[in-house]
């Protein structure tokens, strides 16, 4: 068994079933004759018993060749697509191994933001990938691929797991070529979800390739066991066509099947697509234990930050900064009237004060003129109401640091935690709202525009027009913008959401105000981007 231990019981049997090379392709729809099931009495994973010879499934793997997998590429593509959403929200993108990424549905839809490589068993497959998408994709196993320990941020095993021999073997390389801190993410069936308990033997996700069969409690264990923390896990569904679930169905009534599926054909259903959740297959996050300290490799690292009344919160502000992490600390307050400026002082902090108040972004622009001066390589602005976690500062400039990004963003929305941190609901309906249309305006899958928790290289700030920009809250999506237009690389990490009573938070008047000069932005950008209009604010594209 998968844990080593020898105590098993059988827990389904159906013998008889297709050679190998029937078995093997990703759009089969030969579910049964999967052989005898034992259930470990020990971990609890189910494996097949006997296992076909691995040397000739092997061989069948390698000549296999699927001229049908790429025909539901829109469903492929999109599972890919939430695969990436799942695995972004607990790692800054960066180098990325799909293992048994087949034609590399993966690797192509996670490009630019990844730099993927591929391993695959399919001679096939492997051809499509490089020649088709020109991609990096290796052929054989991960253990044969031997890349250098510590070379990846992120591994995926997406429909994989359960057609290895040695699924253990196969995680604990995943682990030696991760970065201590990167994620690994498993997509599989899970045997013990209701539906699989209620169909037993008949179970559709019990097929002749698949070797071992987990759930989440035993796939937890058993990363756990390889020195993986789990984050997350969901239940999730796929899409396809309508002609394709129903051909995943044939195995039950092959003429009743095919009746249903040539009348599909002709009324032109077979290809509309449909996306289903039966809530047997578990997609689980995993993170590699023992994150080394951040590598500064020579570069001065300043927090700054914008103040305004902030006396209730600074002091508590400040303790939470690693304070090892940064070699300037500066606060520029705008004009408060409480005792933010006499704390600061008291704090030690470089402070610098607006004798009268300047606004938000006229703020920043203070922040930043003064930490350039300062000679810093990386800033960041940390907001002294301590809305956001000074303890993931490390994390913020680590992307920068390894030449991964050019600024990096703090995001709310990667975790789905923004409503138990309290931010009111209308506030996450206008967020979630404006990031749509930002997305779609700019080209690009952000979760959120609208925090202040950043860090930046030098060259961004230097490089941008920072003094046309507004003194009010838009300033954040100004730069972001320029950013955009200049080609510079931002990246995202997951941070919780703080809302509370000391916490300072703007108006809904002022609110709607800044969503309505974030729209006129926007519409500036796209004038840039369509027809070359240039603003004063925005550097043109290339």
């Amino acid at each position: 068994m998968v844990c080593g231990a020898t105590g098993a019981r059988v827990a389904f049997e159906r013998t008889g079933g297709a050679a190998h090379r029937e078995t093997v392709l990703p759009t089969t729809d030969l579910f049964q004759g999967y052989g005898r099931i034992l259930a470990c009495t020990a971990c609890g994973t189910l494996r097949r018993s006997p296992a076909p010879d691995w040397g000739e499934l092997r061989a069948a793997y390698e000549a296999s060749e699927d001229p049908h997998y790429l025909s539901e590429y829109p469903g492929r593509a999109a599972a890919a697509r939430r695969a990436l959403r799942f695995l972004e929200r607990s790692v800054v993108p960066g180098r990325l191994l799909d293992v048994g990424c087949g034609v590399g549905v993966l690797l192509k839809e996670a490009a630019p933001r990844w730099k993927g490589a591929g391993v695959e068993l399919s001679r096939w497959a492997v051809g499509r990938a490089r020649e088709r998408f020109g991609l990096d994709v290796r052929e054989g196993t991960v253990e044969e691929a031997a890349f250098p320990a510590g070379s990846f941020d992120a591994v995926t095993f997406l429909d994989v797991i359960e057609h290895l021999p040695d699924p253990r073997r196969a995680l604990a390389e995943a682990a030696r070529v991760l970065k201590p801190g990167g994620a690994l993410c498993v997509y599989t069936p899970d045997f013990a979800a209701p539906v699989a308990r209620l169909m037993g033997g008949w179970w559709w996700g019990l097929r002749p390739a698949h070797l071992h069969y987990f759930s989440t409690a035993t796939l937890t264990r058993l990363l756990g066991e390889i020195g993986f923390e789990v984050k997350e896990v969901r239940h999730t569904g796929r899409t396809f066509t309508f002609g394709y679930w129903l051909s995943r169905l044939r195995g039950y009534a092959p003429p009743l099947v095919d009746a249903l599926g040539a009348a599909l054909r002709v009324t032109g259903l077979a290809r509309l697509p449909l996306r289903l959740n039966t809530f047997d297959s578990i997609m689980i996050l995993g993170i590699l234990k023992g994150r080394k300290p951040l590598m500064r490799e020579g570069k001065k690292v300043a927090a700054v930050m914008p103040a305004y009344n902030a006396e209730r919160t600074l002091e508590r502000t400040y303790n939470d900064i690693p304070k090892d992490l940064f070699d300037i600390l500066i606060l520029v307050d705008d004009a408060s009237r409480d005792r933010t400026v006499e704390i600061a002082r008291r704090l030690g902090l470089q402070v610098i004060v607006h004798p009268r108040n300047r606004g938000y972004g006229g703020n920043q622009k203070t922040c930043y003129r003064a930490a350039l001066d300062a000679g810093a390589d990386i800033i960041v602005m940390i907001h002294p109401d301590y809305q956001y976690d000074p303890t993931l500062a490390p994390e913020l400039v680590a992307p920068i640091i390894e030449g991964r990004a050019d600024c990096v963003l703090g995001s709310r929305m990667m975790g789905d935690t923004a409503l138990k941190g309290k931010m009111p609901v209308w506030k996450y309906v206008g967020n979630k709202f404006l990031t749509g249309i930002e997305n779609v305006c700019f080209g690009a899958r952000f979760s959120e525009y609208h925090t202040g928790y950043r860090a930046y290289a030098r060259k961004v700030l230097e490089s941008l027009p920072l003094e046309m920009n507004s003194d009010d809250f838009v300033f954040d999506q100004e730069i972001i913008a320029q950013m955009l237009s200049a080609g510079y690389r931002i990246a995202e990490i997951p941070i919780p959401t703080r809302y509370f009573k000391e916490a300072s938070s703007v108006s809904f008047t002022v609110s709607v105000k800044y969503g309505l000069q974030t729209l006129a932005l926007l519409a500036s950008y796209l004038a840039l981007r369509a027809f070359g209009i240039r603003s004063r604010k925005l550097t043109p594209l290339g």
